[in-house]
């Protein structure tokens, strides 16, 4: 049995009482973060830099890359690059060599006696036909297609004359009939891109862009991607473009189609990686929903936004885009230029 005396209790319960809470001590955070300053764009032409940035997207296709690979090839000497018919002799996933596979490349590791070198691999794949006559019922229909799938470059001691790292392919409809025509151009391309022959000054581009456009009876316009500039492009300040937009030209528009400005929005990053995103009308807008007044006028104006930052809004900007669809918003490749063959090399 066990006893516990009266004194032996009032111990017990002395030593039941709960501890007085201890203060916690502060946490040093730190000074404090100054605020995050924006920077200025006194001094931009806001209208005239996203006029430029929709204009200069519409270069970036296949059709460049193309032609300096073509230029590239004519400096070639016997053996240097070798050449081969249909695939380049490399590993690679995107060529199924089972199947075979058409078209024509080169690889090579050389230098030509005038100091020219080729390294790497480009392959590429064109066709065009043509059926009908343009004084028929139908018409006389064009089609043109070609693919370039590259890991290559040509160059010199002094300067890298063309690079292409990535893949790409466009092609081209051309319909004519009596009294009708009309063109529907496609590119996408997903490559780094480099070199005298594709900018005087050396530069190039790395891109992700898709574009679709249209001409003849009807003028209409998508584009979705970016495009990052080894050397900032847009008024010395900004180095990418991304956008993401449809638009309608006054050629085939109907009754409620806006022609003063696209669906959707362009964006601007300068060298500090601010990205400047211009919104205009939305692409979709969902059946009953309300639409903000500054978004549903058709007066070619946009919303500026500073985009991952917060909401932080800098105003309208109006840009006129009159004189877009004046020779199409894109420079059509010539049908003879899908064709670079063997035969040709």
């Amino acid at each position: 049995m066990i006893r516990l005396s009266l004194f032996g209790l009032l111990a017990l319960g002395v030593g039941c009482e709960p501890e007085e809470p201890k203060a916690e001590e502060p946490v040093d955070l730190g000074p404090e973060a100054e605020p995050l300053e924006l920077p200025e764009l006194t001094g931009i032409d806001l209208p005239a830099a996203y006029r430029e940035a929709l204009v200069t997207a519409m270069t970036i296709n296949l059709d460049s890359a193309w032609k300096a690979n073509v230029s590239a090839l004519e400096l070639r000497h016997t053996g240097c690059p070798d050449v081969y018919v249909g695939a380049p002799p490399v590993e690679d996933n995107n060529f199924d060599m089972d199947d075979g596979v058409p078209g024509v490349s080169w690889y090579d590791f050389c230098s030509t006696p005038g100091g020219l070198y080729y390294g790497g691999y480009n392959y590429w794949n064109g066709d065009v036909a043509a059926e009908g006559t343009v004084d028929s019922a139908e018409g006389r229909t064009l089609v043109g297609s070609r693919e370039m799938l590259a890991s290559g470059v040509v160059g010199d001691d002094n300067s890298v004359m063309f690079e292409f790292d990535g893949e790409g392919s466009d092609s081209l409809t051309l319909t004519e009939a009596t009294g009708y025509s009309r063109w529907v151009y496609s590119s996408l391309v997903n490559a780094t891109v480099t070199g005298t022959l594709i900018r005087e000054d050396g530069g190039g581009w790395r891109t992700g862009m898709y574009l679709n456009a249209t001409g003849g009876d009807a003028d209409t316009l998508e584009a979705r991607g970016n495009v990052f500039f080894f050397v900032p492009q847009i008024q010395a300040r900004f180095d990418s473009i991304a956008m993401d937009l449809t638009y309608a030209g006054a050629n085939g528009a109907g009754p409620d189609t806006c022609t003063l400005e696209p669906q959707g929005w362009i964006g601007l990053r300068d060298a500090d990686a601010f990205w400047y995103d211009l919104v205009f009308q939305p692409s979709e807008v969902e059946e009953g929903a309300s639409l903000d007044p500054k978004y549903s006028a058709c007066d070619g104006c946009g919303t500026l936004y500073v985009r991952g930052i917060e909401t932080i809004e800098y105003g309208e900007v109006c840009v006129d885009f009159s004189g877009l669809w004046d020779d199409g918003p894109v420079t059509l490749p010539a049908p003879e230029d899908f064709i670079f063959t063997l035969r040709q090399l």
